[in-house]
């Protein structure tokens, strides 16, 4: 991020949908992923770096514009839990 020029902000505590990971990515590898078996961690490493290689463009900018939004509304409500 240093080397981007991108500022670290703090998370608030207790703000998990704020976070892309939990309000977009992990449901979306859990639904791609769905009914596939794995011999090895490194069989299903290559398969997450698949399909997150995969995410379109676009689809990655509509999750940053959410995560801008929903972390407006985080601050609006003072750090309170938003739905």
């Amino acid at each position: 991020m240093e080397s981007h020029n991108i500022e670290k902000t703090p998370h608030p505590p207790f703000s998990p949908e704020i976070a892309p990971s939990d309000f977009y990515l992990f449901g979306y590898l859990k639904q791609t992923m769905a009914g596939q078996q794995y011999e090895n961690p490194d069989q299903l490493y290559l398969a997450v770096d698949e399909i997150l290689s995969e995410i379109p463009k676009d689809t990655l900018i509509g999750v940053f514009q959410t995560w801008e939004r929903r972390s407006m509304e985080v601050i609006r409500s003072n750090g309170e839990y938003i739905r």
